[in-house]
């Protein structure tokens, strides 16, 4: 087994080398007269491609080359819906106009196609640049996984916002500051032998200005 770390720890900050160093160099290709080095590595859970991005900037650097190319692949189950927004971010050097755009972007699957919201728009600039094929082929490579992607735009809805205008309409005279939200795990019931949990719920937390009325 050809280990990252045993290769390049040489070159990589330690904080980097940590996270990727015990990934499987699978290829190696070399162009000494352009002075340009590839590498695919194998990791068993995606990490952030600026990690990734670092590497490759280090190793450039400290080994005076020109370009040096990471490619992850990774085993089929570390591919996770959650992380769509992590996967797609290594299009961006090859399309710029890809950043952004998928900033909070949800995903599901149903009948082997992957359906990414858009929060931030730009569906049609996306599909005009073929950037739902390239995902579609990124996700082969590196999962070797064999999915169509579509994007839909979705109106991300602001929970605070909501919030804020509920209180200022039902409390006359009443001014909200801010409002912090957070996530609440659902409890544990039992009915019988048999054991569940209640659905998650949002706790809001308002805060009203000095001036606000009693």
């Amino acid at each position: 087994m050809m280990q990252f770390y045993n290769y390049f720890s040489n070159y990589i900050d330690s904080g980097i080398m940590s996270q990727i160093g015990t990934g499987e160099i699978v290829s190696l290709k070399i162009r000494r007269d352009s002075r340009y080095v590839e590498i695919g590595l194998f990791l068993d859970t995606v990490v952030d491609h600026s990690v990734i991005v670092s590497a490759q900037n280090s190793i450039c650097q400290n080994m005076e080359l020109k370009k040096v190319v990471i490619k992850t692949y990774y085993p089929q189950s570390a591919f996770e819906l959650d992380n769509i927004e992590q996967i797609v971010k290594p299009l961006i050097t090859e399309y710029p106009i890809v950043n952004g755009f998928f900033n909070d972007a949800e995903a599901e699957l149903e009948d082997d196609i992957i359906t990414i919201f858009l929060k931030k728009g730009g569906k049609d600039v996306l599909e005009a640049q073929g950037i739902h094929k390239a995902i579609s082929q990124l996700i082969y490579d590196s999962f070797k996984l064999d999915y169509d992607v579509s994007f839909l735009e979705v109106q991300a809805f602001d929970m605070e916002q909501a919030v804020k205008e509920a209180v200022e309409k039902m409390f006359k005279g009443t001014k909200v500051k801010s409002v912090n939200t957070m996530n609440l795990d659902g409890k544990t019931k039992r009915r019988g032998m048999t054991y569940g949990k209640t659905a998650k719920t949002k706790k809001a937390i308002v805060q009203l200005t000095a001036d606000s009325a009693d």
